[in-house]
């Protein structure tokens, strides 16, 4: 079964290199931050959030594809990460959180291709059985929940983010990032370019918004993620996406 995880991982890890280097140029990423600056500038100049883009899909090429954490079993020992070691996917135990064993019980049995990739859709949202036990949702990981956006309407809040979307951080580092939408719903964030929640132990997470609406997770640039990391934040009743950017310099030699 170990092996079979291990190989399903190595196959994720490949075919998200292989679309990271098909789809990103260095053009797009400059680009982007710019308008990541001028944006967060007119936010706090206008004092009003501007609303997120439409939403992304990755089967359309419009995305960049996640690499899905690796997990252990709970009598394996992750290896010791080298603090500059750009690109390695740092091993996470079985029973770091609740979200890591979702995704080690989906490589055991292999029932839950949704929460090893951002490529497989997620499950549609079911707002009265989250609401009858939002733990079972939130204790559960699926990469592609950050693509479940509510279409835009007269009551249906736009998902915005509330803290900048361009930060800087040196690797073993963390930031907060924050977004607002619609009170008591559940957020998801996906990083698409290594690097894990604080509150899942992954690259993806899904929280629970205060009764304002505001949703905060703490993203940590661990050892391997370097340079851009970006991060996309959707709920199902909110529309459009909350888009974030991280760069992540190399940690300080001692």
């Amino acid at each position: 079964m170990k092996k079979a995880g291990l190989v399903v991982f190595l196959l994720l890890v490949a075919l998200g290199t292989a679309w990271m280097l098909a789809v990103r140029s260095q053009n797009e990423n400059v680009a982007t931050r710019e308008k990541l600056r001028t944006e967060d500038a007119q936010e706090s100049t206008s004092g009003s959030a501007v609303e997120s883009s439409s939403p992304l899909d990755p089967r359309q090429g419009s995305s960049e594809l996640g690499q899905s954490a690796k997990t252990l079993d709970k009598n394996e020992k992750p290896e010791k990460p080298q603090p500059q070691d750009f690109g390695r996917v740092v091993p996470v135990k079985a029973d770091a959180s609740p979200q890591a064993a979702s995704v080690a019980d989906a490589l055991k049995k292999k029932d839950h291709p949704e929460r090893l990739s951002a490529l497989i859709p997620a499950k549609p949202f079911d707002k009265a059985a989250f609401e009858a036990n939002p733990n079972a949702y939130l204790n559960t990981v699926e990469p592609g929940r950050c693509f479940l956006c509510a279409q835009p309407g007269k009551d249906v809040p736009a998902l915005t983010a509330q803290t900048p979307r361009l930060s800087r951080i040196k690797q073993g580092e963390s930031v907060k990032l924050t977004v607002k939408g619609t009170p008591l719903a559940p957020v998801s964030f996906t990083s698409f370019d290594l690097g894990t929640f604080a509150e899942s132990k992954l690259n993806c997470v899904t929280v629970r918004a205060d009764k304002d609406g505001v949703a905060a997770v703490t993203f940590v640039a661990t050892p391997g993620a370097l340079n851009d990391c970006n991060i996309l934040a959707g709920s199902p009743l909110a529309s459009g996406q909350a888009k974030f950017v991280v760069e992540i310099g190399e940690a300080e030699k001692r």
